[in-house]
């Protein structure tokens, strides 16, 4: 096909199947693995026998923590196991690997791999997590490379931020002419993308090179040196194509361990997630229980907005940039609008549950979500509609937002009128396409 200067240059390759992903790839000699995964949300590992699958045909190896590395990885705070060391966290966590000459034979003697636990109290929401007398998801998450908390916040914290004034929000909200005070929630999501989380490692020449699907191959590459102790000048990152990311495909996940099992037989290893793995073991959105109290004077001008928000972030952090990544659109969902006293916080919690990571602008979905409904909700209360109370408070043009930014060029009402006409347009396209069709009836 001729090349079309206005197109993508890899689209008429994956239109027609001809693109080759990770999954697609081959390098001599290479072996498969398979994940044995924990089938329970919190426990101490009181023994892995992997003898029958040792013996399984095909099998090259049975690996465990005490075969790999036992150091943690993660993108920013590094408290991530290679494979679970003494204890598991949540449901899928990995605990062992087997490599084999196939995928099937990999997968068959993975199952046949016996894991004895002592389970233990667990914590599913950030409610629970954060609740007095809490069980402890890690003993001492203050002590990893890159925490964002300390001993003082306790122990099922991945972060704790805030903005403004409590006080101050407080008594405004008191002399407001107009308040609610709702609380919404908003679930976990995973990301949706077709091609799942695969690599393929292997030792050549003295260099660890990976071909990953991954969007950020720099930073792979300095978490890969950190976590396995190399130079990073040793580590050749090939991203493959990406079959879809959504925000999912920029953490490590499996790599470090595929990279452990190349070391270990010293054969190219590939590694590919069944999608049952990439919905219950990767990096799906935050959970969020979000409180907004928001007030207004009688002509719907905001006076104040308070947002207080809880967010379950998952047995861990390392699959996050921050440990806070996903709290800044909170901030950000406010600043559209012109609000003399802001006050925010928010907490990620540790818990039971799959490590959250990254879907579409971390955090703003659920900020948006609340602190939009809150407006409507408001609105409401004040005797306006949804639209008006909305113009009435948007950022001017050189108008400071919440946060002190200026903005050079701001296009609230311009966003607002063109929705409001789009909606009305649809009403009228509705409204006729109803008549017609009690016409033919």
């Amino acid at each position: 096909m001729p090349s079309n200067p206005l197109s993508r240059d890899d689209a008429w390759a994956k239109a027609s199947g001809a693109v080759r992903y990770v999954g697609d790839r081959t390098r001599p000699g290479m072996l498969h693995a398979a994940v044995v995964r924990s089938l329970v949300p919190r426990a101490r590992i009181l023994g892995v026998d992997t003898k029958v699958a040792e013996s399984a045909p095909g099998v090259i190896g049975v690996f465990t923590a005490a075969d790999v590395i036992r150091a943690t990885y993660g993108r920013a705070v590094r408290d991530v196991p290679i494979l679970a060391q003494d204890a598991v966290r949540f449901t899928g966590e990995p605990i062992a690997a087997v490599v084999a000459e196939t995928r099937e034979a990999a997968e068959a003697a993975a199952a046949v791999v016996d894991v004895s636990y002592d389970e233990l109290p667990a914590v599913f929401t950030a409610e629970e997590a954060t609740a007095p007398g809490a069980p402890p998801v890690h003993d001492e998450p203050w002590s990893y490379p890159g925490a964002a908390i300390s001993a003082d916040d306790g122990h099922n914290l991945q972060s704790r931020v805030g903005h403004g004034s409590a006080a101050a929000a407080e008594s405004a909200l008191a002399a407001s002419a107009h308040v609610i005070d709702r609380v919404y929630l908003s679930r976990s999501g995973h990301q949706g993308y077709l091609e799942p989380q695969c690599c393929i490692a292997a030792f050549e020449d003295g260099r660890l090179r990976i071909w990953a699907t991954t969007k950020s191959p720099y930073r792979l590459r300095a978490q890969l040196a950190e976590c396995l102790g190399l130079d990073p000048a040793t580590v050749h990152i090939e991203p493959g194509p990406v079959g879809g990311d959504f925000g999912g495909k920029g953490s490590p996940m499996g790599i470090p361990l595929c990279a452990e099992l190349a070391r270990l037989t010293g054969r190219p290893v590939r590694l590919v997630l069944r999608f049952t793995e990439d919905l219950t073991a990767t990096n799906p959105r935050h959970p969020a229980r979000i409180r907004v109290r928001a007030g207004c004077d009688r002509d719907g001008r905001l006076t104040a907005v308070s947002v207080q928000a809880l967010l379950n972030g998952g047995a861990y952090a390392g699959f996050k940039p921050r440990a806070d990544a996903s709290l800044h659109g909170i901030d950000e969902c406010t600043m559209s609008y012109h609000v003399p006293v802001v006050h925010t916080g928010a907490e990620i919690a540790y818990t039971n549950t799959v490590p959250r990571g990254h879907m579409r602008s971390p955090g703003a979905p659920q900020a948006a979500f609340a602190i939009e409904s809150a407006l409507d909700e408001l609105a409401e209360l004040a005797g306006l509609s949804p639209a008006e109370i909305r113009r009435r408070n948007l950022v001017q043009p050189g108008a400071p937002s919440v946060t002190g930014r200026e903005w050079a060029e701001y296009r609230g009402g311009q966003v607002l009128d063109a929705a409001m006409a789009h909606a009305d347009t649809m009403l009228q396209w509705s409204a006729s396409a109803a008549g017609h069709s009690e016409t033919q009836t």
